[in-house]
């Protein structure tokens, strides 16, 4: 393997990871501004 093809590799690798983070981080309630369709409902209201 090239120097090329493993750079591609940890971007995908480092790509997947910070998706499955995002997701799971978001799906525990962690992040409490991460949900936007909350916080658009409660502008509309006001």
């Amino acid at each position: 393997m090239g120097i090329v093809d493993i750079l591609w590799m940890v971007v995908i690798l480092v790509g997947c990871g910070w998706l499955l983070y995002h997701f799971l981080w978001k799906k525990q309630g962690s992040c409490h501004g991460c949900d936007h369709s909350d916080t658009t409902k409660n502008k509309r209201q006001q």
